[in-house]
């Protein structure tokens, strides 16, 4: 919904490019400090690999309130909420639309089902349940990078979260950057 008002968040050293790479305890910290942007989320890229020949999964870890932000609506199921951002909850998994035409032929069994993601940084494999399926033309908010799963923040342990790589996106309720 309207993506010409959200921003990214964005820092830098003198002479060095700009990052968008914080901590869930900043996005923490902006989001209930924020008196300017209408909505403020957190994502990060999980690094995963394939496994006995097939596709490495594009997966996200996002904040619980990512899909409302953005306006996106679930084709099945639910999307994700800010109800499932408690450290130590369930790791919950909204799929895309062609992950789940890909996956499982477009059948409600995928609700309830697991998906496995590894990534170097995890302490071990995520195994995240299927809340939902993205409405179909979404197919998430960087088009360099695959968007085929989006994990709740359950699934990162709760000393991780001090560690930086989480990009943040913020919505302008009506008025100009300069503003």
């Amino acid at each position: 919904r309207d993506p010409g008002r959200l921003v990214q968040f964005t820092w830098r050293y003198p002479g060095d490019p700009p990052l968008n790479m914080f901590s869930l305890e900043n996005y923490a910290q902006y989001r209930d400090r924020n008196t300017v942007f209408s909505d403020m989320v957190g994502l990060a890229p999980l690094r995963t690999e394939s496994s006995a020949g097939s596709e490495p999964i594009g997966a996200w870890v996002v904040t619980g309130n990512f899909f409302h932000a953005l306006g996106v609506r679930p084709a099945l199921g639910r999307v994700l909420d800010v109800s499932d951002d408690a450290p130590g909850g369930p790791p919950l998994a909204v799929v895309s639309w062609r992950y789940w035409q890909a996956q499982f032929n477009g059948e409600a069994r995928a609700l309830g089902a697991i998906v496995k993601i590894t990534d170097r940084r995890l302490p071990g494999p995520v195994h995240a349940t299927v809340v939902g399926v993205a409405q179909r033309d979404f197919s998430g908010v960087t088009a360099s990078m695959r968007s085929d799963v989006w994990v709740s923040l359950g699934a990162i342990p709760t000393a991780m979260r001090s560690r930086r790589g989480v990009a943040l996106m913020a919505r302008l309720p009506g008025v100009s950057i300069a503003q």
